[in-house]
């Protein structure tokens, strides 16, 4: 296990939001966070970057509680992709990108070979060469979450974090983005973990679901969150079929 949690109590002074959570993030997996607005997907994820204090219980990561890490450390294990847009108009993607070696930077901030073979290998993943000197306001919604996605890989963290990740992407888009991080899972070894809204999507392409209900958490796969129900009572369906060949999820909503 790369991340594990052990009795995590997460919310805010005089309100807490989930309890007692004890679930662990392995190499090679997409986990998925779903649940209904205001539950606490956001604040999850950003308590595990250790963003937002916890309540109570502990984070590990290797091993070692994540309090122990410092700042320059937990950047080299984490890196976050957020829904926000980024709209500087000075900035060009390959400025973007290379953000991702701030962590990997000397006193003077200079790039070496090895930062920059870095930078460069991330756009050509991501299929960014064709506009790798254009502004990040001259992109498409989909083109600028490819970027930002880009610099994360840049990064060079064991553990991809994405916030609704797929909040202003097109159906096209959203499709490749899911199989652009099921190849970033499989082919890289990555440990990614994303929240999101995409139900039927986040079912098929996920190894591990976790499911906020009533301040709790379960994670399980998609055809046991679906089989026991769970699923059906927390979005109030009528009721979801599992395909067992492809993975996929058909569901009827009245």
């Amino acid at each position: 296990m790369i991340l594990e949690t052990k009795k995590l109590n997460i919310g805010y002074k005089g309100r807490e939001l989930i309890k007692d959570l004890n679930l662990s993030l392995k190499k090679g997996e997409i986990t998925t966070l779903i649940g209904k607005n205001g539950v606490g997907k956001s604040t999850l994820l950003r308590t595990l970057l250790n963003e937002t204090l916890k309540l109570s219980g502990d984070v590990f990561v290797h091993g070692k509680n994540l309090e122990q890490y410092s700042a320059v450390d937990k950047s080299k294990i984490f890196s976050l992709v957020m829904s926000s847009q980024v709209s500087s108009l000075n900035l060009t993607v390959y400025d973007v990108v290379s953000m991702g070696r701030i962590p990997y930077l000397n006193w003077l901030g200079k790039m070496s070979k090895e930062d920059k073979k870095e930078v460069n290998n991330s756009i050509v993943l991501l299929g960014l060469e064709s506009m790798k000197h254009r502004f990040i306001n001259e992109l498409s919604d989909g083109e600028r979450q490819k970027v930002m996605i880009a610099k994360a890989l840049c990064q060079n963290t064991e553990i991809l974090i994405l916030d609704e990740p797929t909040a202003y992407l097109d159906l096209s888009n959203r499709i490749a983005f899911f199989r652009l991080i099921k190849k970033l899972a499989q082919e890289f070894n990555k440990v990614i973990l994303l929240s999101t809204h995409e139900l039927e999507m986040a079912m098929q392409f996920s190894d591990q679901v976790w499911l906020i209900n009533q301040q709790k958490v379960s994670g399980s796969t998609s055809k046991e969150l679906i089989t026991k129900g769970l699923l059906q009572k927390v979005f109030d369906l009528k009721s979801i079929n599992y395909d067992e060949n492809t993975g996929g999820i058909s569901i009827r909503y009245f």
